[in-house]
Parts: C-alpha cells; sequence; structure tokens
C-alpha cells in the first residue's frame, strides 16, 4: 500500500491584505489583524506596546462583516515584527470558511479568455 503524505500544517490560516483587515481590541487599544489561525493571531503591533510571553490576554475581534467575537489566548512571541497570539479560543472552523470566502470573492478576479 502507498505512503500517503501528511500535510505538516496543523492549523488552518489566513494572512489579510494591507487595505482589508479584522480589527482586535484589547485592553483599551484597536490593532489590525494581519493573520488569523483557529488557534493563533497576529496584528500589526503599536510600538510602545509591552508584554511578557505568555501573559493571558482576551479581546475583540471585529469582522468585515460587523460580527464580532470574544477571543481568549496568551501572548506568543513576535514574528516578522508582529504580536502573537497563541492558544487562541474564540475563532472557530466556520467563521474561517467565512473569511476565505469573502477574500476570495473581493479580492481574486476571474480573467476570462
Amino acid at each position: 500500500m502507498p505512503e500517503m503524505s501528511i500535510n505538516n500544517r496543523e492549523f488552518y490560516r489566513l494572512r489579510y491584505p494591507l487595505m482589508d483587515r479584522p480589527k482586535l481590541e484589547m485592553n483599551g487599544q484597536k490593532f489590525e489583524i494581519t493573520e488569523i489561525a483557529e488557534r493563533s493571531l497576529q496584528f500589526a503591533r503599536a510600538e510602545n506596546l509591552r508584554f511578557q510571553i505568555g501573559t493571558k490576554v482576551s479581546g475583540l475581534v471585529t469582522f468585515h462583516d460587523r460580527q464580532t467575537i470574544e477571543i481568549f489566548g496568551k501572548f506568543g512571541p513576535i514574528r516578522r515584527n508582529e504580536g502573537v497570539i497563541v492558544e487562541l479560543e474564540g475563532v472557530d472552523l466556520t467563521r474561517m470558511f467565512k473569511e476565505q470566502f469573502y477574500l476570495h470573492a473581493k479580492f481574486v478576479q476571474v480573467v476570462d479568455h
């Protein structure tokens, strides 16, 4: 029996274009989300934002359709100069598919030949 290849990517993720990013509100500050997955998110962070890795955090994510979801997690290590929340709770696969559909419909143009 042939071996099946296994995708090493454990969770579904989306990277957002600069002009259309969900908003994250936490600790009275607002940030743009640059990437979101089922178990983590990355956000463009303010230069003066200070946090310790592993600190519990909660916030509100507002998507393009104005749906707001409460999220919980922990601060993770900075990636590409972006803040990271890991062990994320609140964003489910259904929401991820809605986001993928929206981004595809808005930014991918089909050219007929």
